[in-house]
């Protein structure tokens, strides 16, 4: 991909894609090293797996894959999803590579700053409509889903012990306990199984 041209430019070209979701634009790219191996096996190949849109067209999954088609001249295909974006992505991309935990803690941020944006947006629905509307009431804590924390934790592959400990770090507002170089990464971690426990809980 030449140094002035980027997904927007490319996407320009298949009509199918309405533009980039958040949630894919929060995957870290992937490395020079791979991204030459896939465009080979792409126009070597062709594609193997589709590129996933949301039902409104917006690319999930496939950023890369879809760049490859485009300097292989291949011919993409296109599936459009109902599934969460932020789930979709994760499960695709984040949980699969082997990435460090800076990486997963950048996703992670922009998973919360989403999740924060869009609790927001709910309140604002529910408000005036409910007796105690916009006191929190219906937000869990973890020792409420201590153990689909559990659960979430081992898939994205935190110990209890860092959970519960970079948990109470954040609480207290500081990051004492950890160096500086993990500080921010372990706490944003933490902040994701949090959130997939969540998840997991309003699930079973």
């Amino acid at each position: 991909m030449q140094a002035s041209e980027t997904i927007e430019d490319i996407i320009r070209f298949y009509p199918e894609v309405t533009g980039i979701h958040p949630a894919c634009t929060a995957v870290p790219p992937i490395d020079a090293e791979d991204r030459v191996v896939l465009n080979e096996s792409i126009a070597n190949d062709g594609l193997r797996h589709e590129i996933l849109l949301t039902k409104e067209g917006l690319l999930i999954d496939g950023r890369n894959r879809l760049i490859a088609c485009y300097h292989g001249k291949v011919e993409p295909r296109f599936r459009k999803v109902s599934t969460d974006p932020w789930q979709l992505a994760f499960a695709e991309n984040i949980a699969r590579r082997h990435l460090d935990t800076k990486r997963k803690a950048a996703f992670g941020l922009a998973w919360r700053e989403h999740e924060k944006e869009a609790a927001k947006d709910r309140e604002k629905l529910r408000k005036g409509n409910q007796p105690g509307a916009g006191k929190c009431g219906n937000i869990s804590t973890l020792e409420d889903t201590g153990k689909a924390r559990d659960k979430i934790g081992e898939r994205v592959g935190v110990s209890r012990a860092m959970t519960s400990n970079a948990t109470s770090c954040r609480a207290k507002g500081c990051c004492a306990s950890f160096g500086l170089e993990c500080r921010f990464a372990v706490c944003t971690l933490a902040g994701i199984v949090f959130h997939l426990a969540t998840l997991y809980r309003f699930a079973v």
